[in-house]
């Protein structure tokens, strides 16, 4: 039986349609040493349709989970829309030590967003997505 897609909307002022329904980086995607299992789940993702992924520095090896799989599948990577972010307040220290060091992950080495200074993720999202 073939599943329906994931409905998408446009992503606030990015002009990207993304999935309503992301892949968080919580579970096996924050842990150290799990990279078969991890491929695995964002393989499965990936395949379901899902085209929004979400990391962060604090998330374990998240981003090295993501940046293996993307360096491996660019056309995967080139289908979705991968958001990351900091709880650093400005871009001028933690901040941008955080997103200097992402860059630096092979096949992680971009985000369509870096979100930095935020308490509360989902409702800069939610902020985000309402913009028109």
């Amino acid at each position: 039986m073939t599943q329906p897609p994931i409905e998408q909307r446009i992503f606030g002022k990015t002009r990207r349609a993304v999935t309503c329904v992301g892949l968080g980086g919580e579970g096996v995607l924050r842990t150290h040493g799990r990279e078969q299992e991890a491929r695995a789940v964002l393989q499965t993702a990936a395949d379901q349709g899902i085209t929004y992924f979400d990391s962060a520095r604090v998330y374990a090896d998240s981003e090295l989970y993501y940046g293996n799989l993307w360096a491996k599948y660019p056309e995967i990577r080139a289908a979705i829309f991968q958001a990351s972010k900091s709880a650093s307040r400005d871009l001028n220290s933690e901040g941008r030590y955080r997103y200097q060091t992402m860059l630096k992950i092979p096949g992680a080495n971009h985000n369509n967003i870096f979100i930095y200074g935020l308490n509360n993720y989902m409702a800069a999202i939610q902020k985000l997505v309402n913009q028109k």
